[in-house]
Order: C-alpha cells, then sequence, then structure tokens
C-alpha cells in the first residue's frame, strides 16, 4: 500500500513541477535596444534582459561562427549575409520604434539565459510572426552539431 501512495504523490509531483517548468509567463515590457533581427533588450517586471523572439532564425549583422554555418547552410557569401542580417534589424527596428510598450509571452530561457519569447503590439500583431513574413527571417532550424 505504501507503494502505491509513494508512485502515485511521485506522478502527481512530476506533474505539478512539468506544469510550473511550462507555465507561461505574460507581461508588457518596455523596448530598450533592437539588437539584431530577433533579438532585443527590454524592461521585463523592472529588470532589464536580454529576448530572443521564438520560432525564428534572422541572419547575422556580423561574421560569427553562426554567420558562417548560415552562408553554407544558404548558399550566401558572408557578406550576403551580414546584409540580410541587418535588414532584418532595421525592420524590427522600424516595427518597435512606434511600439516601445508591447506583451511579451514567455516559458524558458536558452543556455545565454535570454528570455525564448513571443512578441505582440497592443493593436495584437504577432511580431516574431511578423518578422518571418516580412522581416528576411527565416523558420527557426535547429543546428546540429
Amino acid at each position: 500500500m505504501k507503494t502505491i501512495i509513494y508512485v502515485i504523490t511521485g506522478l502527481l509531483l512530476t506533474a505539478c513541477y512539468s506544469n510550473i517548468m511550462h507555465s507561461t509567463n505574460e507581461t508588457n515590457i518596455t523596448i530598450l535596444k533592437i539588437s539584431d533581427g530577433y533579438t532585443v533588450k527590454a524592461i521585463v517586471n523592472g529588470k532589464k534582459e536580454s529576448i530572443r523572439l521564438l520560432e525564428i532564425d534572422c541572419y547575422e549583422t556580423s561574421k560569427n561562427k553562426r554567420a558562417i554555418w548560415q552562408s553554407e547552410y544558404f548558399g550566401l557569401s558572408i557578406g550576403d549575409v551580414i546584409k540580410k542580417g541587418n535588414y532584418s534589424k532595421e525592420q524590427l527596428k522600424k516595427l518597435l520604434e512606434k511600439n516601445k510598450e508591447v506583451k511579451l509571452e514567455w516559458s524558458k530561457r536558452d543556455k545565454y539565459k535570454r528570455i525564448l519569447g513571443k512578441i505582440y503590439l497592443d493593436n495584437g500583431l504577432y511580431v516574431n510572426e511578423y518578422m518571418l513574413n516580412n522581416g528576411g527571417c527565416e523558420k527557426y532550424i535547429e543546428r546540429r552539431k
């Protein structure tokens, strides 16, 4: 009997922990800076944070390992990768310079401690999707090593 109680308790605790770890936070944020086409600096709950937009992969704005990978994967020169990256950054800047107060939905952080999230404007526009369709970004592809 004790074993059954321990098993049930363990399952309930695991389910609760899983819900806590995967719960979505929703909050209004203030945009401070556009770092690139898919990363912004913002005030989140009174603290300066870096936010990485989910589901999209914009080109890099400088020559680095990821830019080299993008160059090889998409068959572009490094110069074209950087040009596309700067285009994406400018598109996001144009979109958010008039909309400094936006809504953020997020549930976790990446290995760089950036918030991984979705940003929405007051009019309901989903910024991540806008950047995929209009900002020169690609659908996120997990790079295999």
